[in-house]
């Protein structure tokens, strides 16, 4: 004989499914919504990371195509007096029928004896940008680790030569340097 106090076990087990089954429609949500907070944040991290992070990563991928082609005209750079001797001087070049972007740089070096050199600042191995280093005393080219010293000779790396010398003459105290666009990865200079 059953008594009034005995609940069968089926309609308890289906109370708690139910009941289960809503608590977990109320966490699906929540989840989802976690979710798609950590997605959204880790997108707006990796966005401003790369926006950060781009002159320094922009330095390690070839200029070659921004380059302008070799000119015949000389460009003032500017009085002599404008170069120290011993210390390479970054010099843009404002080329004519070039856009702004394609203002290449080049290197002065004096000498206390009178005597200049010019050379480009575009690595003869993959055409990226080389940056001056004064506490190296020298040049090191970010994408390959190229390494001239501060006259622009080749002291390691994979650059197959020298920085590129420019034509350049004095005039009336004034520096004129002529741009020349030089083929990266060969062992001489050959425009290109």
């Amino acid at each position: 004989m059953e008594s009034a106090s005995h609940v069968s076990p089926a309609p308890v087990t289906r109370a708690i499914l139910v009941l289960g089954s809503t608590a977990m429609r109320r966490r699906e949500p929540r989840e989802a919504r976690r979710r798609f907070a950590r997605r959204m944040i880790g997108g707006l991290a990796t966005l401003a990371a790369l926006a950060l992070g781009w002159p320094r990563l922009r330095r390690w991928l070839p200029d070659a195509d921004l380059l302008p082609p070799g000119s015949e005209q000389f460009i003032d750079v500017g009085p002599l007096q404008g170069f120290m001797a011993g210390q390479p001087t970054a010099v843009h070049l404002t080329l004519p029928d070039a856009p702004a972007r394609a203002r290449p740089v080049v290197f002065v070096l004096g000498s206390p004896e009178g005597a200049w050199r010019v050379f480009s600042s575009v690595c003869p191995h993959r055409a990226c940008v080389v940056e001056y280093r004064a506490e190296e005393a020298g040049f090191r080219c970010g994408c390959h680790d190229s390494r001239f010293d501060a006259a622009g000779r080749r002291q390691s790396g994979p650059a197959p030569r020298d920085l590129d010398p420019l034509p350049h003459r004095v005039e009336a105290g004034r520096l004129l340097v002529q741009w020349k666009r030089y083929r990266p990865g060969t062992p001489e200079s050959v425009e290109g």
